[in-house]
């Protein structure tokens, strides 16, 4: 199994790898719980941080072990795709838009089942509801008002446990940056472009 300072670390791994000393950090879902366990003990290699359509705990466990029950079991991510597109993507925008939604359903189809198990299990176990509250960079928070995996309470949470951080609300599901992209992009660069 995964955990969220593994894949920090790797992170961290990868900047070294590039000579990058310092970057912005843009994680959504789970790429943002590895960017709260970056701020909480990398600050220093982060200018700005942006936490979206993510959450810090998860006190029901069954969701995690159910996929990964469902996953094993078919030896492929296709035995859940359905229902996780459904999380990620609002019905309306894949009814709307069936190439992007198609093109989302192949992209996770093709995830190979160790890792999609092993990032399962690194969301399962994670717990960063103290750790957040140690992060210094300026932080902002998006989240998704119709996301049912991390809900707008999930992220408002986020943001009263970060000094000064900021919250937007975006008019979207889990998968914010492609269902809502224009929304999505102005409130990244006007944050990043921000004093």
């Amino acid at each position: 199994p995964y955990n969220m300072e593994m894949l920090g670390r790797d992170a961290l791994a990868v900047l070294d790898g590039l000579g990058i000393q310092k970057a912005n950090w843009l994680g959504l879902s789970m790429g943002a719980m590895e960017g709260m366990w970056l701020g909480a003990n990398a600050g220093n290699r982060f200018d700005k941080i942006i936490l979206s359509n993510t959450s810090t705990y998860y006190a029901d466990k069954t969701i995690w072990h159910n996929r990964m029950d469902a996953v094993s079991k078919a030896g492929s991510v296709a035995a859940i795709a359905d229902m996780v597109i459904n999380a990620w993507l609002t019905k309306d925008f894949q009814t709307a838009h069936p190439d992007v939604t198609a093109r989302m359903k192949e992209m996770m189809i093709a995830t190979p089942v160790e890792g999609y198990l092993g990032s399962c299990a690194a969301v399962r176990d994670m717990d960063h509801r103290e750790i957040i509250k140690s992060i210094r960079n300026p932080t902002l928070i998006i989240a998704g008002a119709k996301d049912p995996a991390t809900n707008v309470a999930a992220a408002e949470f986020i943001r009263d446990n970060i000094a000064g951080s900021k919250l937007a609300i975006v008019d979207a599901a889990h998968i914010a940056n492609v269902e809502a992209p224009e929304v999505y992009t102005r409130t990244v660069l006007d944050f990043l472009e921000s004093k």
